[in-house]
């Protein structure tokens, strides 16, 4: 209850947590908690799953792992609870629904088969890319943009606690236009690992001036940075100029007030206002809930 109050406080959305030995038996307890209100939004499912009467006549699509396939299968053959899929064989379902459904009728026995993920693998290198809905000719807007994307970079490693030791930073233009065609990228090997937004942009910018042609349209151009690791091991240099604790604690600050504040808050004055190039980005669903001028328009006689 405590942590479904915090996350509506915090963020707004209203949430259902479910709890059970299983990750399939959590995600039921998860529905149950959502589609019965004398729950209030938290259920648990402490015994064998028979003992909720409730819970076993939920349809059996609310099965996670069951889909619309299964579904008309299970359907076609009696079975439309989720009581049917418990006391069904386990042979009949491995015969019919392959392992994946073993799988799924010994969660709900309470065997676990589905590994919760404890944490996300450490990545080895991350790109921020976008190709421009409009040709870019101007260096000062491929400045820009790789402005953003490198503090697009930055705020990932910073999530993540990594260090880039080293950034590649490409621009190029139209690939089937093989008059003009121009790939330009080059490799940067930073001195120090860093995860700082205004360290990236400078050398994203320093790379821009040695690959950019002047009279070209370019189409898209991103940054990667790569040669990662861990935050906690730090190589310093004796010679490094740059006050670290300070940098730390200022993006510190930053990335906060941009959580709390929205996205973009508080950005480098390189990134422009965005307006000189625009991403393409013609399916982009509109933000109804966050987006004043995006809200939905319902129109009545």
């Amino acid at each position: 209850s405590k942590l479904k109050r915090i996350v509506e406080q915090s963020v707004g959305i209203p949430v259902g947590v479910g709890v059970g030995q299983t990750k399939t038996l959590a995600k039921l307890a998860n529905v149950f908690a959502k589609k019965n209100a004398s729950t209030q939004g938290v259920f648990m499912l402490e015994q064998d799953l028979l003992h909720y009467s409730d819970v076993c006549m939920l349809p059996i699509d609310e099965i996670w792992g069951v889909g619309r396939r299964s579904r008309n299968f299970l359907q076609s053959n009696g079975k439309h609870t989720v009581a049917d899929y418990y006391n069904a064989s386990r042979s009949w379902i491995k015969k019919y629904l392959t392992v994946t459904g073993e799988r799924t009728w010994l969660e709900l026995h309470g065997e676990s088969c589905i590994d919760i993920d404890g944490g996300t693998d450490q990545r080895k290198s991350i790109c921020t890319s976008r190709s421009f809905g409009s040709p870019v000719k101007l260096k000062q807007e491929l400045e820009e943009a790789l402005a953003y994307f490198a503090d697009s970079c930055a705020t990932k490693l910073r999530r993540q606690h990594q260090l880039a030791r080293s950034m590649y930073v490409f621009i190029y233009t139209n690939r089937f236009d093989q008059e003009a065609y121009y790939n330009g990228g080059i490799t940067v090997k930073l001195p120090v690992a860093t995860n700082d937004s205004a360290e990236l942009i400078k050398y994203a910018r320093e790379a821009l001036s040695r690959t950019f042609k002047a009279g070209l349209n370019y189409k898209k151009a991103g940054v990667i940075v790569f040669d990662l690791v861990t935050d906690a091991m730090i190589q310093g240099n004796l010679f490094d100029p740059i006050p670290r604790e300070k940098q730390r604690t200022l993006a510190e600050v930053v990335d906060k007030i941009n959580r709390v504040q929205g996205r973009g808050t508080i950005t480098s004055a390189l990134q422009g206002n965005l307006t000189g190039w625009k991403l393409k980005r013609e399916n982009l669903t509109p933000a109804y809930s966050t987006n004043i001028h995006e809200i939905i328009t319902v129109k009545t006689n």
